[in-house]
């Protein structure tokens, strides 16, 4: 009878382990982790942020993110006490695979503010402005003013609402109202060269600026 040969198998190749990296201190503060598919490869991979803790000299936040059996830290040097670092969620702001995790990176008495950071190739990048900065958005309100972010992809828009005139009762007749718009390029943010709005005025005593200060679609981790 004719003898049959099975098909060589295939083993495909694994992806190596990215360079390592300290492991993360038995001390450390951390945040609730959360699971996205961050780099586009089809697997999640775990994000959280960690400090050390309080009286170890640095009030530093981390971000790090564990793929697979690679971990992976980026230090987040504007942040800092009093106010924690936490992950807000992630979205895509433009039309590639990797995501965009949204970062409290520090704060104040009435604002929030965020960078946006990217996880691929084993690297974590924070975005920058076109000036090589990294990139900062702030959220909240007082008293007088106002301001509101709406996450429009490619584009992030900032509402800057203030008042600008008061009645003899202190009660305010007027809001002047900035709008401005970044657009993302790779990992650089960039002002479009069109007019994203631009400013405008509203009358009564009530602030123009309706619904949440943060107005981003987040995607819900896995």
């Amino acid at each position: 009878a004719p003898t049959t040969t099975a098909a060589p198998t295939t083993t495909m190749p694994e992806d190596p382990p990215c360079p390592p990296t300290e492991p993360l201190p038995d001390e450390a503060i951390t945040y609730p982790s959360a699971f996205y598919d961050l780099d586009g490869d089809g697997v999640d991979e775990e994000v959280f942020t960690w400090r050390l803790p309080i009286g170890a000299g640095d009030d530093t936040w981390s971000l790090r993110v564990i793929d697979g059996e690679s971990q992976i830290n980026h230090e987040l040097e504007d942040s800092g006490d009093p106010y924690p670092s936490e992950i807000l969620g992630v979205r895509h702001e433009d039309d590639d695979d990797v995501l965009e995790i949204f970062v409290r990176i520090t704060g104040g008495a009435y604002t929030i503010a965020f960078g946006v950071l990217q996880y691929y190739d084993c690297e974590i990048i924070r975005t920058t402005t076109v000036d090589g900065d990294p990139a900062l958005w702030y959220f909240g309100a007082s008293v007088s003013n106002q301001k509101k972010i709406v996450c429009d992809s490619p584009f992030i828009w900032t509402y800057y609402a203030t008042i600008s005139e008061w009645d003899a009762d202190s009660f305010p007749l007027t809001w002047s109202v900035t709008v401005t718009r970044l657009g993302l390029t790779g990992s650089m943010w960039d002002p479009p060269g069109v007019s994203g709005g631009g400013n405008y005025e509203s009358e009564g005593p009530e602030s123009p600026l309706d619904g949440e200060l943060l107005e981003c679609d987040f995607f819900a981790p896995s």
